[in-house]
């Protein structure tokens, strides 16, 4: 399975997950939301990568819905926001460019 990511725009991703069934995604995901994680020092593509991981543990990419805002993730699965805090603090991240 691989993850591909492209920038839209500043807030806007697509997100290709090739797999057995290929799908097609877009996220919204704004530098307020990252600040709101406490992660304003991680490149936005890396977050959005580490949400895709988590999501694709727990369901099928063709489960995922296709056009989403990042922050959504928490209202079907409440430990997203701690998971994606702790796995950056371990890692230390990748730095903005």
């Amino acid at each position: 399975m691989t993850i591909t990511i492209e920038s839209i725009d500043n807030d806007t991703f697509s997100v290709s997950i090739n797999s057995e069934k290929d799908t097609q995604h877009t996220v919204t995901f704004s530098d307020k939301q990252r600040e709101s994680y406490n992660l304003g020092h991680i490149q936005k593509d890396v977050i959005i990568k580490y949400a895709f991981e988590f999501l694709l543990m727990r369901e099928p990419n063709t489960s995922i819905l296709t056009s989403f805002s990042i922050d959504l993730i928490s209202n079907y699965f409440p430990e997203f926001k701690t998971r994606l805090q702790e796995h950056f603090r371990k890692t230390k991240g990748e730095r903005k460019s």
